[in-house]
């Protein structure tokens, strides 16, 4: 099971201190999870990621398993959980959502009892009985409840739709999810929007071990009764400023997207918090853009006035090489030979045929005859 719990209550201020516990992981809050694609951190193999990061966790979409349907995919007809299927080093969370982090827009839109996503193949509809069935098999750490957030800035009457979905999809998740933690979706609306479904998690939060907020804003305004449940934003902030001025805000946990997207884009993240100020008066970029020409002229006259021009020159033999290696061309051979004759190549040619017949040899114990 999963359980966090505050080990600083705020005081002057709304920022947290926490710590999340589950299976003899600790993930001390704040903190952050990566979203995933296909159960992986892009740009980072597992080694990687187990080996030279401290990435703690990973958000997970259902939709990145179920091309072929829910019931074909081989995430579901694997016999054990989605963290085996993945390969996910066990020192670390697995968050189950419907959909990617980001989510990518569809054309269709979400309907009572289904929602809109994007498979490998193209768009279709994940049914919300599908989303929880797939909780129960695959035993994620935690499983975030479906969100009913439109394509565009929801309407009057979208809203309370979007609410009533959102409620209705929670209870029947909190009933069909059989042992797995569930985080409960507060939507990207007003408070008072969704007082209602507030009540009800109110009256439920002993059933959920956090909140998943699509606008981490308001994460201050909720009622001091779920102080006590995890806070998890999945709107990303964007850069480390407004990461900063959300955990001031109250948020414990971070689904980052911002450091993939600098990744993708050849930003290398170059800070360190709390950081020392310079005596001038410019500040510091916070990453280095790998494809700046001029700062890589720069970087290129550096390593030539650092290191000799050529590599240095071969004083062992080496592995052997192999034909893969190299094209056959006229010459000495390119390996050493590996075997020789027994004894020399001399002693082979010297030997000589014993001038005896073979039962003179057999009765002197030379070999034994055998009859075919």
């Amino acid at each position: 099971m999963l359980s966090f719990s505050l080990l600083v209550k705020p005081t002057t201020t709304t920022a947290r201190v926490g710590r999340l516990l589950g299976r003899g992981i600790t993930l001390e809050t704040p903190g952050f999870i990566s979203p995933s694609s296909r159960g992986v951190v892009p740009h980072l193999s597992h080694d990687n990621l187990r080996d030279h990061t401290n990435i703690q966790g990973v958000y997970v979409a259902l939709e990145d398993f179920v091309e072929k349907g829910l019931h074909s995919s081989p995430a579901i007809q694997h016999s054990g959980p989605l963290r085996a299927f993945t390969s996910q080093p066990d020192n670390s969370f697995l968050f189950l959502g419907a959909r990617r982090s980001p989510p990518v827009q569809t054309a269709a839109a979400n309907t009572d009892h289904s929602v809109a996503i994007l498979t490998s193949v193209g768009f279709c509809d994940l049914k919300i009985n599908d989303y929880i069935s797939a909780v129960s098999a695959l035993r994620p750490d935690a499983a975030i409840s479906v969100p009913d957030i439109p394509t565009k800035p929801p309407g009057k009457n979208r809203r309370p739709k979007m609410v009533f979905r959102i409620e209705k999809w929670l209870d029947a998740l909190l009933q069909g999810s059989g042992e797995v933690p569930i985080i409960a979706v507060m939507p990207p609306l007003e408070m008072s929007e969704q007082s209602l479904y507030i009540d009800m998690l109110v009256e439920r939060k002993d059933k959920l071990v956090g909140l998943a907020l699509y606008d981490s804003v308001h994460a201050h305004e909720l009622p001091a009764e779920l102080n006590d449940l995890l806070r998890l934003a999945m709107d990303d902030p964007g850069n480390p400023h407004k990461l900063l001025k959300s955990i001031t805000g109250g948020i414990d946990l971070f689904n980052l997207s911002f450091p993939n997207a600098a990744t993708d884009s050849g930003i290398a993240l170059d800070f360190v918090f709390p950081g020392e100020k310079l005596s001038e008066s410019r500040l510091r970029p916070m990453g280095r853009d790998l494809w700046d020409t001029e700062a890589f002229e720069e970087g290129s006259k550096t390593f030539l006035e650092v290191y000799e021009p050529e590599l240095p020159q071969r004083t062992g033999e080496g592995p052997r090489m192999r034909g893969y290696q190299y094209k056959p061309m006229p010459g000495p051979k390119k390996n050493k030979k590996a075997f020789e004759k027994f004894g020399g190549a001399d002693k082979l040619d010297d030997a000589t045929s014993p001038d005896t017949d073979s039962a003179t040899l057999e009765h002197g114990g030379f070999a034994e005859r055998l009859d075919s």
